[in-house]
């Protein structure tokens, strides 16, 4: 990577921007969301789970440490799996034998038929470009039997188009106000057993609070006043921008099931 400077804060992507920060970029629901995951798709040391759209590693750390099970955590980002193999050496070294990091597109998982008895994604899904043949994905490489589990944001409340925009523009994404029946209606077509659903809403947070978190977080590297400036000042705008958002947005732990026959039921 180029030398770290004011300039350089300003052009990086925003993926590029939160690994080379260390953001821990959890899923919709935080510790929770996975909390209820783990719970509801039965892990223990024996199961195998793949974590796509892994970021810099928070969920396969997390469920790795409560379950001691098996973890693959894959990501498109080049940058993304370095980071996570870092923090994998410098934080989480217990759970070597367990957690590996590998480049890989959700959309063509490079993993057998029936190898994982949990495939999930922590928020991911929303900004793969083909969704329905990542689900396709998703479900051929889990057991019969075995889960999918995606946790992801749905909009309860149509936001202003411009706050779309921005967002779009920041992330190079194409969301749209998504409503929660545009994932049911995904699972379904993926022949996706809908198991377990958790529902709750986000909430926005104070200027105060998001100022101090990044100045928490860019602090820690240690860098030069200007670049520290610069960086601080480029993670308020995205974060304050992410609580607007936050104002129209709910969330789901969707644990889905994969059958291998259809279940006809009335109640």
């Amino acid at each position: 990577m180029d030398k770290i400077t004011p300039e350089l804060i300003e052009r990086l992507s925003y993926v590029k921007l939160i690994a080379t920060l260390d953001e821990i970029n959890r899923p919709p629901g935080g510790k929770d969301s996975i909390k209820k995951l783990v719970q509801n798709t039965f892990l223990d040391r024996n199961s195998r789970v793949l974590d796509v759209g892994c970021n810099t590693g928070f969920c396969s750390f997390e469920i790795a440490h409560l379950t001691h099970c098996k973890v693959t955590g894959i990501d498109i980002s080049g940058k993304m799996i370095k980071t996570a193999n870092r923090m994998l050496d410098e934080y989480h070294s217990d759970l070597k034998r367990n957690v590996n990091f590998i480049k890989a597109d959700g959309k063509s998982l490079p993993f057998e038929n029936g190898e994982f008895d949990l495939v999930m994604s922590g928020g991911s899904t929303a900004f793969i470009t083909d969704i329905p043949r990542a689900l396709s994905e998703y479900r051929r490489t889990t057991k019969d039997w075995g889960f999918v589990g995606d946790i992801n944001f749905y909009y309860h409340s149509k936001p202003p188009k411009k706050l779309i925009d921005k967002i779009n523009h920041l992330m190079g994404t194409k969301i749209l106000p998504w409503p929660i029946k545009y994932w049911i209606d995904h699972y379904s077509k993926a022949d996706l057993e809908m198991y377990y659903c958790y529902k709750n809403k986000t909430e926005p947070v104070t200027q105060e609070k998001i100022l101090n978190y990044c100045t928490e977080l860019v602090r820690q590297k240690r860098w030069q006043a200007n670049i520290e400036e610069a960086a601080i000042n480029r993670m308020f705008n995205i974060m304050t921008l992410f609580s607007e958002n936050m104002k129209y947005l709910s969330y789901g732990v969707f644990i889905l099931r994969k059958r291998n026959f259809r279940e006809i039921i009335l109640f």
